[in-house]
């Protein structure tokens, strides 16, 4: 296993629809759910949270004009 002094946390994603992710991120990638609550989950692996889906609707779709996360790897 590779050895890093270094640690990225979590990644927080807005998302429109939270089951079609939870069933993409579950499913395809083998995460867990840590933590579900109204609009929002907390996927992980072994209790280490990696990835927190957020979904939006009309009244709280994320800012247009915002520089956010394009890109994530998982290794």
């Amino acid at each position: 296993m590779y050895q890093s002094e270094y640690k990225l946390g979590q990644v927080g994603l807005y998302v429109e629809d939270l089951m079609a992710s939870r069933e993409f991120y579950c499913t395809i990638l083998g995460f867990q759910i840590l933590k579900e609550f109204s609009g929002e989950i907390i996927l992980g692996v072994d209790g280490e949270s990696l990835v927190h889906l957020i979904e939006y609707g009309e009244k709280t779709h994320p800012l247009i004009h915002y520089r956010g996360l394009y890109h994530m790897a998982f290794l």
